[in-house]
C-alpha cells in the first residue's frame, strides 16, 4: 500500500497498524482488533481516517461512514452503508457480493403477508423463485425496497440494492436460502427465520435489535464466504477496511456493541474485515480493560491508559497485539504535536522564522487544529518576514479565540455550564468545578454535570511529576477560557477581580497558601507574593540547603504560572520594570526578587513574551538571589543556566 503521510506523528497507525492488520496470514483471516483513536474536537482523528482511506482507494475494499451524520441510524442501516461501499469494483479483488444481507433488505422491503403464513411463504417463492438474472430486474427489486418511510431503511437503498444484485444469476439466488440457515438460529423451517425478520422489523425495541443482530450476522457471513469461496477468492490477498468516524454516538455504539457480541460467537471464525474507528467521548465498555485518559491510576489497577502513536511500532513489532480476544480493543491517544512537528507545519506554510514555531507550539500547547489555524493566519499577514504580533489576535474579544472556543465546545451546548466552565478556569486545576459559590451559579445542570461532560469529553489531563499530581483542564482549552474570564465586566460577580478574589479567600482559609499566592498574584499583588517567597531567605535559624531549595523553586513555579489579563502591547522589560516601581528595595535583594517574580509571571504566559525577551532579566534575577546563601544555592544557579540557554 502507498506510504503517502500527509500527517505529523501518527504514521504508526496510518501505516504500521494498517499494513499489519491487512495482512491475511497464509490467506485466513485472524482475530484482529477494533483500533480507535480517540481525542478531543481538533487532535486530527478525521485526518487520520483521510489518510488511511486514500490509502486503501483502489487496493482494498473499503468503506467509510461518518456516524454523526447518522447519528440515529439503526445498526441494519450502518451495515447496508458498509456492504453498499465495499461492493464497489476494487481492482484485483472484483466486487465483493452480500447475498443474505441483499435477502434481508429485500424481505424487510417486501410487503409480505404477516397475517396468513402460507400466502407470506408464497410471497417469498415468488419473490426467490425467478429464474432471470437479478441485475435484468434490480428496477423491480428497487420498487420493492422504496418503502423508506414505513420501513425505516436509507433513502438510496434502492441504488444500494440494485449494486448489490449486479451480476449474480439464479444460481447466485440458490445460495440464498443456504446462506440464511446459518441465520436460523436453529429454526426448522430458513424460509421461517425471512418471515419472523420481516414481523421483528415491525416490532418494538427489542425485535427492533433482533433484526439488527440478523443483519450484521448477515453482513459478515457475506464477508466470510466472499474471502473463502468462489472464483475470487484467490486474488483476495488482503482484508478490507472499514473506518467508522465519531463512534461515540449512540448509532456507533449500538453497532460495534453487535459486532462485538458477534465476534464472540463466531470466535473460532474470524471475519476479514480491519476495523478503524474515531472518538471524542470515552465509552464505559472500555473501562474493563483500559483507563480513562486523564485517569489516576488508583492503587494495583494494571489497566493501560490508551497508548500514544510513538508506543505503536512497539506495541505491533512481532504481531497483533492481545490476539487471544476475539473482541479487544486497541486504543490511542491522539493529541499534541510536538515542538519538531510545529517546525514542520510552519515549513508547510513558508513560514521560516525560527523563534514562531516555538511561541505557537507554547500558546496551542501543540494543539493539531490550532497550531494549522495559527500558520493559517500567519501567512495571512503583511510581511510574514517579521515576527507577527500574534498577541493581538488573542485579545478577549479576538476572532480567533472566539472561533477556537466555539469550535472546541460545541457538545457544550449548556449556556450555564459554559458560563460556569469559564468561571472556573480560574482555578490552577478543576477545584472549582463544583463550587456553586465560586461559580456564582445554582447549577441546575447538578454540581457533578460539568466534571462528566468535560471528562466524556477528553477535556481532563491528569499531570503527575515532582511537583506533584492534579487534574487540570487541557491547556488550550484553559487558555481560551480565561481569555474570555477576563474579557468580563469586571464590576460583575463573575468578573476576573472577584472570581479571584473569592477563589484567594477560599483557598487561604482551608490552609493553601500556595494556591492563594497564586490568586493574588493574577490579582496583580506582587507585594503579597514577594512577601511570601522571602521567607526562606530571611530564616536566621532555618538554612536554605538543597531540600529548602527544591521546595522553594516548586513553590516559586507554582504560583508564577497564575495567569494574567495585562495588557499586551508594551515591551516585556518595560512592563516588568513599571510592575514593580512601588516596591521598596528588600534589604540585599534590592529589586531581585520582586524582578524575578514579575519577570517569571510574564515570561509564563506565551502572550506575554512571544520573542523571549525576558530570559536574560530572569537568569539575572536568580543569580542575585544564589549569592551568599545556602547549598540551595547550587539550584538557583542550575536554574539561571537554563534560562541563559
Amino acid at each position: 500500500m502507498r506510504s503517502d503521510e500527509p500527517l505529523l506523528g501518527l504514521r504508526s497507525i496510518t501505516n504500521r497498524v494498517v499494513d499489519e492488520c491487512v495482512k491475511r496470514p497464509n490467506g485466513s483471516s485472524r482475530k484482529l482488533p477494533i483500533v480507535v483513536a480517540l481525542g478531543p474536537r481538533g487532535t486530527g482523528k478525521t485526518a487520520l481516517l483521510q489518510t488511511i482511506e486514500d490509502r486503501c482507494s483502489d487496493r482494498v475494499p473499503f468503506a467509510r461512514l461518518d456516524l454523526e451524520e447518522m447519528s440515529e441510524a439503526r445498526p441494519r442501516e450502518i451495515v447496508t452503508s458498509l456492504a453498499f461501499d465495499l461492493s464497489r469494483d476494487c481492482r484485483q479483488f472484483g466486487r465483493l457480493a452480500f447475498p443474505a444481507l441483499t435477502l434481508c433488505l429485500l424481505v424487510v422491503g417486501n410487503a409480505l403477508n404477516l397475517q396468513n403464513r402460507q400466502e407470506a411463504l408464497g410471497d417469498l417463492r415468488s419473490l426467490l423463485s425467478r429464474k432471470q438474472p437479478m441485475d435484468k430486474y434490480g428496477e423491480d427489486i428497487g420498487e420493492l425496497v422504496q418503502l423508506v418511510g414505513k420501513f425505516g431503511l436509507p433513502g438510496w437503498a434502492p441504488s444500494a440494492t440494485d449494486l448489490l444484485l449486479r451480476g449474480l444469476g439464479w444460481v447466485e439466488r440458490r445460495r440464498w436460502l443456504s446462506s440464511v440457515r446459518r441465520l436460523s438460529q436453529g429454526q426448522a423451517d430458513p424460509r421461517d427465520v425471512l418471515i419472523d425478520l420481516k414481523k421483528k422489523e415491525q416490532g418494538k425495541e427489542d425485535s427492533q435489535k433482533a433484526v439488527d443482530v440478523t443483519f450484521c450476522e448477515a453482513f459478515l457471513t457475506d464477508l466470510r464466504r466472499a474471502f473463502v469461496g468462489g472464483l475470487n477468492r484467490s486474488r483476495r490477498t488482503a482484508n478490507c477496511v472499514v473506518l467508522l468516524d465519531n463512534i461515540h454516538t449512540l448509532s456507533g455504539r449500538l453497532f460495534l456493541d453487535i459486532l462485538t457480541q458477534l465476534r464472540r460467537k463466531a470466535e473460532g471464525d474470524p471475519d476479514p474485515m480491519v476495523v478503524i474507528g474515531t472518538s471524542r467521548c470515552w465509552h464505559p465498555s472500555w473501562n474493563a480493560k483500559w483507563r480513562r485518559p486523564g485517569a489516576a491510576p488508583a492503587g494495583n489497577d494494571a489497566r493501560p491508559a490508551p497508548r500514544r502513536p510513538s508506543d505503536v511500532d512497539d506495541d505491533w513489532r512481532d504481531s497483533v497485539p492481545n490476539e487471544s480476544s476475539p473482541d479487544f480493543w486497541y486504543l490511542v491517544e491522539l493529541g499534541h504535536l510536538s515542538e519538531h512537528d510545529t517546525i514542520d507545519v510552519a515549513a508547510e506554510h513558508k513560514v521560516v522564522l525560527p523563534h514562531v514555531p516555538t511561541f505557537v507550539h507554547r500558546l496551542t500547547d501543540g494543539h493539531p487544529w490550532a497550531v494549522r489555524r495559527m500558520f493559517d493566519e500567519i501567512v495571512t499577514l503583511a510581511n510574514p518576514a517579521e515576527m507577527p504580533d500574534l498577541r493581538e489576535l488573542f485579545a478577549a474579544n479576538g476572532a480567533i479565540a472566539d472561533e477556537a472556543l466555539d469550535y472546541l465546545l460545541q457538545d457544550l451546548d449548556s449556556p450555564t455550564q459554559r458560563r460556569d466552565l469559564i468561571t472556573a478556569s480560574a482555578g490552577r486545576g478543576i477545584e472549582f468545578l463544583s463550587d456553586s459559590e465560586i461559580l456564582q451559579s445554582d447549577m441546575p445542570d447538578g454540581e457533578s454535570a460539568l466534571h462528566h461532560a468535560l471528562s466524556n469529553n477528553l477535556w481532563l489531563v491528569y499531570e503527575s511529576d515532582e511537583k506533584g499530581s492534579q487534574y487540570v483542564l487541557n491547556p488550550w482549552l484553559r487558555r481560551l477560557l480565561l481569555l474570555k474570564l477576563a474579557a468580563r465586566d469586571d464590576t460583575s460577580p463573575i468578573g476576573w477581580t472577584q472570581v479571584h478574589t473569592r477563589c484567594r479567600d477560599l483557598r487561604e482559609k482551608q490552609g493553601h497558601s500556595t494556591d492563594a499566592r497564586y490568586h493574588d498574584l493574577a490579582l496583580g499583588d506582587i507585594a503579597a507574593v514577594v512577601a511570601h517567597l522571602r521567607a526562606p531567605f530571611d530564616s536566621l535559624t532555618s538554612p536554605f540547603d538543597l531540600e529548602t531549595a527544591k521546595q522553594w523553586l516548586k513553590e516559586f513555579d507554582a504560583i508564577t504560572a497564575a495567569p494574567n489579563r495585562l495588557p499586551n502591547q508594551e515591551d516585556p522589560r518595560v512592563q516588568v520594570e513599571e510592575l514593580i516601581r512601588d516596591l521598596e528595595p528588600i534589604g540585599s535583594f534590592e529589586m531581585a526578587m520582586p524582578r524575578l517574580v514579575a519577570a517569571s509571571w510574564i515570561s509564563n504566559d506565551p502572550l506575554g513574551d512571544p520573542r523571549n525577551t525576558l530570559r536574560p532579566v530572569i537568569a539575572s534575577a536568580y543569580e542575585h538571589l544564589a549569592r551568599r546563601r545556602g547549598h540551595g544555592s547550587i539550584l538557583l544557579f542550575d536554574r539561571a543556566e537554563m534560562y541563559r540557554q
